[in-house]
């Protein structure tokens, strides 16, 4: 693991309205341990700065670099070599450094751009290392098209790793290698700028999201979060690298060697396909919610509470609506149609005997009549689909095999005492489960091709292996809670 950083320089402030605020000032820059984290700016000896809650623009140069970062103040104390002086520490929200020299009379295009990633070892990346007699180390990359992705309208996204090394033995002059996983996006069509244009900007408004697009497919593959926390172009003789605030290391090693929902092996394959039937699917965004909720579940510090259950379940009825509307089962019946009840239904309440607030209450409900239930669509989509969910905990139940996990998302929605914490882990390896189902049904992509198809879950999950004694405990349970209910009315 690589050590903490840090860049030294002087700094000039502005406001968010571009007003010079100080100039001149010693600053340090804090690049955490894999650049990864919080980035730490101090500024020396400066003015005084009063706490607004906005963001300023700090400015820092040093020989051959000149850093653009965009900063909040977070604690400002007076220096102990002059009182009337404040050093002040903030944190960057976002940071480009220039490296090298700008020579404005060629022309800027961009052709190649590189994105480093969080740690990362599930991508096998494969190299043979070997050591020359100069001591150059060599590193012959032997399955680089393997890793190699069209990205439509975009360019090629190539997978690899970027080498280092690493003191190891100061007394013996020893190093080690170590490869960090990165992404090298090859431009079918080069960035061309003018001068007036920002190519930072330019590029976290129309690339950044392709590329947060696919990696967050590859969080959901491994049900860990993968982010990029800084890319880097070449323009002519400089280096621009843009470091965007992220989470710590300790965010990305969490949940390391856990079972992967799509195996290692079908990487490649997977990938691909996700990439091809996404690129202009009408579940694209649903789908990226539901990428980020499983990977972020499985990296959480606390990954068993009632949020995460409900953003679990919120991700399945987001795919549920979007299958709802396209297989026109919003409505049950046309407009005209409608029009004719809804003006009985309406007439109706107008003669009953209740306040007029009354009246206008349960008018206001009646749209909701003429929409198909979330579990009617449910059902039409599994059907329609071949969805197995056999061995896992309906989602939707009636009677006496209450409570789905539907109910249990209805008690916590309304801010009942759902005191499930016992169940709450076996409940969310099924919402989980079913929603990693769904998302395999709708890239066409078999289970048996997975580490969720019936023969693994049941090897490799208790929730499914004793999914009968769970419903029993949970259906005393929700008993339990129903009486609360009917006791307090």
């Amino acid at each position: 693991m690589t050590v903490e950083r840090k860049i030294y320089g002087t700094g000039t402030l502005h406001d968010s309205k571009g007003k010079v605020l100080f100039t001149e000032i010693d600053c340090s820059i804090s690049l955490p341990a894999e650049e990864l984290g919080m980035i730490r700016v101090m500024a020396y000896r400066a003015p005084h700065l009063s706490f607004s809650g906005e963001a300023y623009r700090l400015t820092v140069s040093s020989e051959n670099t000149t850093c653009e970062i965009e900063v909040l103040l977070v604690r400002g104390r007076s220096s102990q070599n002059d009182y009337q002086r404040y050093d002040l520490t903030f944190i960057a929200n976002e940071m480009t450094t220039i490296e090298g020299i700008s020579e404005t009379d060629l022309p800027a295009q961009v052709e190649e751009i590189v994105y480093y990633l969080s740690p990362y070892h599930e991508i096998s990346m494969c190299y043979i290392n070997e050591s020359k007699y100069t001591g150059q180390i060599t590193h012959d990359f032997i399955n680089a098209d393997n890793l190699k992705f069209e990205l439509p309208g975009l360019g090629v996204l190539q997978f690899e790793k970027r080498f280092s090394s690493k003191s190891i033995g100061a007394a013996f002059g020893t190093e080690e290698v170590i490869g960090f996983p990165a992404g090298r996006l090859m431009l079918n069509v080069p960035i061309r700028l003018s001068d007036n244009e920002n190519l930072v900007e330019i590029i976290k408004r129309e690339i950044n999201p392709t590329i947060d697009y696919i990696l967050s497919i590859i969080g959901f593959m491994n049900e860990r979060r993968v982010l990029w926390h800084k890319f880097q172009v070449c323009i002519n003789r400089s280096v621009y690298t843009y470091y965007r605030n992220t989470p710590d290391v300790a965010t990305f090693i969490r949940g390391k060697g856990r079972e992967t929902c799509i195996p290692q092996w079908e990487f490649s394959a997977f990938l691909k396909n996700a990439i091809e039937r996404l690129s202009d699917s009408p579940y694209r965004y649903r789908m990226k919610v539901a990428f980020d909720t499983i990977a972020r579940k499985n990296t959480s510090e606390v990954n068993i509470s009632e949020e995460m259950y409900l953003s679990l379940f919120s991700a399945v009825e987001g795919l549920l609506l979007i299958y709802r509307r396209l297989a026109r089962k919003e409505c049950i019946v046309s407009g005209d149609q409608w029009k004719k009840i809804h003006h009985v239904l309406h007439e109706a309440i107008k003669n009953c005997p209740c306040t007029e607030k009354q009246k206008e209450a349960m008018t206001a409900k009646l749209a909701e009549l003429n929409r198909y239930s979330l579990k009617e669509a449910w059902v039409q989509f599994t059907s329609n689909n071949s969805i197995d969910t056999d061995c896992l905990w309906p989602i939707f139940a009636v009677g006496k095999d209450k409570p789905g996990l539907s109910d249990i998302r209805n008690l916590l929605i309304h801010g009942e005492n759902a005191n499930f914490s016992s169940l709450y882990m076996y409940a969310q390896d099924h919402i989980q489960l079913l929603l990693e189902r769904i998302i395999c049904c709708l890239l066409y992509w078999p289970l048996e091709r997975t580490n969720i198809s019936n023969e693994k879950v049941k090897n490799c999950y208790i929730a499914v292996q004793q999914l009968p004694e769970i419903l029993e405990q949970a259906k005393v349970k929700y008993e339990e809670i129903q009486n609360e209910i009917r006791g307090r009315k």
